[in-house]
């Protein structure tokens, strides 16, 4: 509801003055701000902090592909690492030995990605549910061993800089400036995605596909397309990771990072692009916070013995999951929401 709201004083006469995202000069400045933030992020501060940022900017990619099969369509799916890891592995193979160019690279590896999740999501036209989720982890294990049969086991493979248009990325900075634009475009194509037939058609089956059926809404295509475009998502995530580190080992994409990838869906808000933006970028920080602090407590408890600093950050998330599953149910976007339409409403509580 809150996320149609309108700012008093604002109407509209077209249905294309409807599809606006944003309305007021205050937005319009509050956008313009957070694009300047973002551009001289990198400038004033270590090279530790842009990598976290770059960290973020991959992990959110990866994230809006999930939600839109988990939040949007509602189809539970465990397998998003895996997915990840073949559009790393498409795009460094076709980079390093290939002589491929980064865009034919990253589009590879989306279609790539796109072409798994066809593979493994085409149970969902027969199953739901908790079932779906058995076949997307079935999926995992198997993308994971074709990949160690086919590309010699765990070894690593070279996954270059990117150059374009005779522009080296191999510095962190321009790495993020990289990452940066392709998260913005994704995510305003998400967007945008979401407010389309298409998007209205994902949330239609989510809500109750028999329904969504007999009003024209081809289910098994939508189910289809929802795995296509969130896997396409996740192989051009997996891709910028690939050449992020500059190497691509299946020991990268374990099945642990598919499960806080849910969660980050979860404690973000499902169905939303926003949502998947505040949960990415909630974790990513989380985790480094829990490398800062997990010492300190193994000092102050040393009877928890050496295994507390590996443990710390799945104690933490685990706990973050449960507390937002129980107290904010709808995610850190939900409550975005409340805030903003309390500002509306300002000062009358009605």
């Amino acid at each position: 509801m809150f996320a149609t709201m309108k700012p008093g004083g604002y109407f509209d006469t077209t249905y294309n003055e409807r599809l606006r995202i944003i309305y007021t000069p205050w937005q319009w400045g509050a956008w313009i701000c957070f694009l300047v933030l973002i551009s001289l992020y990198p400038i004033f501060v270590s090279s530790y902090l842009a990598t976290i940022g770059i960290r973020i900017g991959i992990s959110i990619i990866s994230v809006i592909g999930l939600n839109i099969i988990v939040g949007s369509t509602g189809l539970l799916s465990v397998g998003h690492a895996a997915f990840m890891a073949v559009g790393a592995y498409c795009s460094s193979i076709l980079m390093s030995k290939l002589g491929f160019n980064f865009f034919t690279s990253l589009l590879t590896a989306g279609l790539m990605g796109g072409i798994a999740g066809l593979i493994f999501g085409a149970p969902s036209l027969r199953i739901k549910g908790f079932y779906v989720a058995l076949a997307t982890l079935a999926g995992h294990f198997i993308i994971i061993w074709l990949l160690m049969e086919w590309f010699g086991g765990a070894t690593a493979q070279p996954a270059p800089r990117p150059q374009i248009f005779g522009i080296s990325f191999d510095s962190d900075i321009s790495y993020y400036y990289l990452v940066a634009v392709v998260t913005i475009f994704f995510g305003i194509f998400a967007r945008n995605l979401l407010r389309s037939k298409i998007g209205r058609a994902f949330v239609a089956t989510r809500d109750n596909d028999i329904a969504a059926e007999i009003l024209g809404v081809n289910i098994y295509a939508c189910k289809l397309l929802s795995f296509f475009v969130g896997c396409f998502y996740a192989g051009v995530s997996g891709c910028l990771m690939a050449h992020f580190w500059g190497f691509t080992n299946i020991q990268a994409f374990p099945f642990d990072n598919a499960i806080w990838y849910l969660g980050m869906v979860i404690v973000g808000g499902m169905g939303s692009v926003l949502g998947s933006v505040f949960g990415a970028a909630f974790f990513v920080i989380l985790e480094e916070l829990s490398f800062i602090i997990a010492p300190s407590i193994a000092v102050l408890i040393p009877s928890l013995g050496v295994a507390t600093e590996a443990a710390i950050k799945w104690l933490i998330f685990s706990g973050v999951i449960i507390v937002f599953v129980i107290f904010e149910p709808n995610g850190m976007a939900h409550r975005w929401n409340l805030i903003k339409a309390s500002f509306r409403i300002y000062p009358f509580n009605y």
